[in-house]
């Protein structure tokens, strides 16, 4: 599948080996959405299929089928993640832990805090905290301000702690290099907008990338950013050169 990646202008040439690294992080993340994206697909088709051939019957009303939710759920994806990257993380030494609880509420009822991901290296004394979802400005700018809220909540002694932002969508278009740029635009003035007293969020990578579906549904494309969330005070972001891969 045709595959476009974009770096953010002055983010990775300087630190090529650290934004490897998070764009190996985004083909993980690429792999765990693509597999739960056919998995629903095929699971759909086989299901229409068997239904227009007369081998099942179905009395689920129109309008439940209509407004049912189509999208993979987050925590598939997350799991599809964990185990995706599993040899890419132990080949950097990393360590990961889902559902990372970094502190208990003080009151109330509910959830304890907790990061989606976080990836502990003993070898870099670094633990890479990252949330996951379906992208919006709002997800976007939400979570930063969660990240960065809790940057100081359960950190190990003498662990440097890295907070990341892995989003993504679905658009109906095909893939070209113009959709690359935007998706790339989009994200960084996004992420500039998110950015708040304390902190900037920063876009380290995108990527764009064909995926499957139905013939007759025409061309979709996945849509991804990996964002970091940074201390310092805020700061615009630049638009981006990028590559092309196939």
């Amino acid at each position: 599948m045709a595959r476009i990646v974009k770096y953010r202008a002055g983010s990775g040439r300087a630190r090529k080996k650290a934004t490897q690294h998070l764009e190996e992080l985004l083909v993980v993340a690429e792999a765990a959405i693509v597999r739960t994206n056919v998995t629903r697909v095929l699971e759909e088709r086989l299901q229409r299929s068997a239904i227009s051939d007369g081998k099942m019957s179905t009395i689920v009303p129109p309008t439940a089928a209509a407004t049912a939710k189509r999208d993979q759920y987050e925590v598939t994806v997350v799991d599809e993640f964990i185990q995706a990257g599993g040899a890419s993380f132990a080949f950097h030494g990393s360590v990961p832990i889902w559902e990372r609880q970094v502190k208990h509420r003080a009151s109330g009822s509910g959830r304890n805090p907790s990061i989606d991901v976080s990836l502990f290296n003993a070898g870099k004394s670094e633990e890479s905290r990252i949330e996951f979802g379906y992208y919006t400005a709002v997800k976007l700018k939400s979570d930063a301000s969660k990240l960065f809220k809790l940057r100081t909540f359960g950190v190990p002694k003498g662990v440097a702690i890295s907070n990341y932002l892995l989003l993504w969508q679905f658009v109906k278009k095909p893939l070209t290099n113009q959709l690359a740029n935007s998706w790339l635009q989009t994200a960084c003035a996004d992420a500039s907008s998110a950015s708040a007293s304390g902190y900037t969020v920063q876009v380290q990578v995108t990527a764009c990338q064909d995926v499957f579906t139905v013939a007759k549904q025409g061309s979709t494309v996945l849509q991804l950013v990996l964002a970091e969330v940074v201390d310092g005070s805020s700061q615009g972001i630049s638009p981006a050169t990028g590559k092309t891969e196939t």
